[in-house]
């Protein structure tokens, strides 16, 4: 029978029911922002809004906006103390910080000074944990926008260990948060090092070569249209009343993400859909594009199919890249990325739901190497750039699961 006073998952050593407090007792101060802002900025003390956040801190002002302790004291403005966390109350609700230094911020949150036997960054991971989430929403006001008031955030209830335990328990999410900002620092610098070594191995608009080559090649890269080198396949489509629980998957535009196919809410059509549809069949390595809205969060929708989608058919609004040569695969992936980027900003139809005219594309001009050597190097160098990419965000996935299912086993 599961025990409501003890977690699932605890360190060695601990035992005994947790006591359920009011979170005023937890807390010897609730700090409610004043609504108006300061009128005029200058002196010492941070003006903090909700971009200011970096992870799990609160450090100051990214704006350069300060306050003066006369306007501190004229608009009687409420400090929140070095130490404390804050919660947004409304908003984007839900959002928690430990405050490194003394600021000032506004009604988005409120600040929560904690009593001394209680562990900040135990605090922290407990406003994070799921059951509190969820009790925060249900005692907020408002169906899309959420607001607790300090009337509520004093009443609210939680469980809570003793000390030595907040530390244990603190410490580990303390860890998990740093590696996971590591994490996530190493994988934007992997995307900027891409971003950089593709404007320089391929050529700028207007030229002929790139900036950077590797050793033994020479001579201009040849001017073709893209329909020349490639053909663009679109899927086929499929009726929803054909659909099955299990058997063929299908691929559509909104299932092809920036280098990845999500296997998130796949349709299924029955294994004889693979004899009647040979053409729209898809093999592992396959290049495909999200035809509808193919730029989602500055990112082209283009991927290639992997192991476990092999077999799988190609749905309408995307589209499958056939070779018309010999073409290097690496080379072309990396080659259409960028092209078809360019084109979709320049030539893409419709404003609230822009799509690719493949008729169009196939006869955008580009830039490729004459030689296939020189596209296989220039393949495989991105490739490797790419899978190593592809294992710090798994690794990074995999840390994000791992946090999540601690904070749903590790508190009541």
């Amino acid at each position: 029978m599961k025990n409501n006073y003890a977690p699932e998952i605890r360190f060695l050593r601990f035992t005994g029911d947790w006591e359920e407090l009011r979170l005023n007792k937890v807390f010897k101060e609730f700090i409610v922002p004043m609504r108006d802002k300061p009128k005029e900025f200058s002196g010492t003390v941070p003006w903090t809004r909700i971009e200011d956040i970096e992870g799990r801190f609160i450090n100051g002002t990214t704006s350069g906006q300060y306050v003066s302790e006369e306007t501190i004291k004229s608009m009687n403005l409420k400090i929140i103390p070095k130490g404390s966390l804050i919660v947004s109350a409304s908003a984007t609700f839900g959002v928690v910080a430990i405050v490194n230094n003394d600021l000032i911020t506004n009604q988005t949150f409120i600040g929560l000074v904690p009593n001394t036997n209680y562990n900040i960054d135990y605090l922290y991971a407990f406003f994070k944990s799921t059951d509190i989430q969820k009790k925060m929403k249900r005692e907020s006001a408002g169906s899309t926008i959420f607001y607790i008031s300090r009337k509520q955030f004093e009443n609210m209830i939680g469980k809570f260990p003793g000390l030595k335990e907040q530390e244990k328990i603190g410490d580990l999410f303390k860890q998990l948060d740093d590696t996971i900002a590591l994490y996530e620092q190493e994988l934007t610098i992997l995307k900027q090092t891409k971003q950089g070594f593709l404007q320089k191995m391929f050529p700028k608009e207007g030229e002929s070569v790139p900036e950077v080559r590797f050793p033994g090649f020479t001579g201009n890269w040849e001017k073709r249209r893209l329909g020349d080198i490639y053909d663009v396949v679109s899927g086929f489509a499929f009726k929803m009343s054909d659909y099955v629980r299990a058997g063929v998957p299908i691929i559509n535009g909104e299932s092809i993400q920036h280098g990845s196919i999500s296997t998130k809410n796949l349709n299924f059509l029955p294994e004889e859909f693979l004899d009647k549809y040979p053409n729209f069949i898809l093999n592992t390595g396959d290049i495909v594009l999200g035809l509808n809205r193919p730029i989602t969060n500055g990112n082209l929708k283009i991927a290639q199919v992997p192991k476990d989608l092999h077999g799988a058919l190609l749905y309408q609004r995307a589209g499958k890249i056939i070779f018309l040569n010999n073409s290097d695969i690496n080379f072309s992936y990396q080659l259409l990325g960028n092209e078809v980027s360019k084109f979709v900003l320049k030539e893409a139809v419709g404003s609230d739901q822009p799509f690719i005219s493949t008729t169009k594309l196939k006869k955008w001009l580009i830039r490729i190497p004459a030689l296939k050597e020189e596209q296989t190097k220039i393949g495989l160098f991105f490739k490797k750039l790419d899978d190593t990419i592809a294992l710090h965000q798994h690794e990074l996935d995999s840390l994000k699961e791992t946090k999540k299912a601690f904070l749903q086993k590790m508190f009541v």
